[in-house]
């Protein structure tokens, strides 16, 4: 195996929206889907094009919005190595939804993360107002209401 899993930068490759995958390039290559910054998912194809197609995650990935398809290219020489190279891939990356057998069990994951992320960023803002996590979470919500012309009863 003659690349280095260290020096691969997902966020850096060659990437399409998910919605755009028609324009996947027809070559050898490992892939990364990625949803705000986070690698959910990573495979393997002798033909990256095809292969999304059919993907058995594209109806799931589709509900998430913003996901993309990262691809690192791989020579003829590399792809005698496809196999291993996906596995050090997955576990250098650790990426998500690898491992997770059910869309359902995809979705309360993705779910949970989310809410953890949302609620992390809630007690930073809160900490630095000087507020109580429900109080900030008011104002914030008061203070989008207001610029989208909104009034709360």
């Amino acid at each position: 195996m003659s690349i280095n899993i260290e020096q691969i930068d997902p966020f850096s490759l060659p990437s399409v929206e998910l919605g755009q995958r028609d324009r996947l390039p027809r070559i050898s290559a490992i892939y990364f889907t990625i949803l705000n910054a986070e690698i959910l998912y990573i495979g393997k194809s002798g033909n990256l094009h095809q292969r999304w197609k059919t993907h058995h995650r594209i109806n799931l990935l589709q509900t998430y919005g913003e996901v993309i398809i990262a691809w690192l290219a791989l020579s003829e020489e590399e792809e005698s190595s496809i196999d291993d190279l996906e596995m050090a891939c997955i576990e250098h990356f650790n990426p998500v939804i690898n491992g997770i057998k059910t869309d359902r069990e995809v979705k309360e994951y993705i779910s949970l993360r989310s809410w953890s992320k949302t609620h992390h960023k809630m007690r930073l803002i809160a900490a630095y107002s000087d507020e109580k996590i429900t109080e900030t979470l008011d104002r914030l919500v008061n203070e989008e209401l207001r610029r989208n012309g909104i009034t709360a009863d």
